[in-house]
């Protein structure tokens, strides 16, 4: 029972990490970008869609910053205790933060090109 519990709030708390750092990143890649560029990012969306492609990249881009934040820094002060608790290499975490980095900013890089 006590394994269970602490299962169910490990999740409970990878959720709000999740929910925290998407909502802490998106604020600080739109501001960026609205900064940047002093262009409205929904606007610029609506009117060129192909953009919403580059948009769900730069999603995938924060959901691997926050995989890696995870799993290299906060699964070891949460409540579960499993066997294969491991940092990422650092081969591995520079590769996965090149690549999520390069899919935040694919966007950036699409506006400042084309629009």
């Amino acid at each position: 029972m006590k394994v269970m519990l602490s299962a169910i709030l490990e999740i409970v708390r990878v959720l709000v990490v999740i929910v925290f750092f998407f909502v802490l990143i998106g604020i600080v890649v739109n501001g960026v970008f609205e900064n940047t560029t002093n262009l409205d990012v929904q606007e610029l969306i609506e009117d060129n869609g192909y953009l919403f492609f580059f948009r769900l990249l730069q999603g995938v881009g924060v959901v691997g910053v926050i995989y890696i934040f995870y799993r290299n820094k906060y699964q070891f002060s949460g409540w579960y205790r499993g066997k294969q608790m491991q940092r990422l290499s650092k081969r591995t975490t520079r590769m996965l933060l090149c690549i999520s980095l390069v899919c935040m900013f694919a966007l950036y890089a699409v506006v400042w090109l084309v629009v």
